[in-house]
């Protein structure tokens, strides 16, 4: 399962037929989802997908590098902390 807040990115996965300047994004996410394995995605509201907004917020949005933590940065901690201790 695939979450995002971005309901217009949901919207076009869920299209037929993608329009836009993001387009080849699309198709090549369609490309991927189309091996062997099933993936679905949704829509969820930014509260409540806290720890990846703020991680987002951690990154230059004109880099594609890759970053790896060991522990999660103190950014996203208290996030973490109170979706391990609410109900699912």
């Amino acid at each position: 399962m695939v979450e995002s807040d971005c309901l217009e990115a949901v919207r076009m996965l869920h299209s037929s037929t993608p329009n836009g300047a993001s387009i080849t994004l699309v198709r090549e996410i369609r490309r991927l989802c189309s091996q062997d394995w099933q993936v679905s995605f949704h829509h969820v509201f930014r509260t409540g997908n806290r720890v990846a907004d703020a991680l987002v917020k951690l990154v230059d949005s004109s880099s594609f590098d890759t970053l790896h933590f060991v522990n999660p940065p103190l950014c996203v901690d208290r996030f973490l902390q109170e979706d391990c201790s609410s109900p699912v």
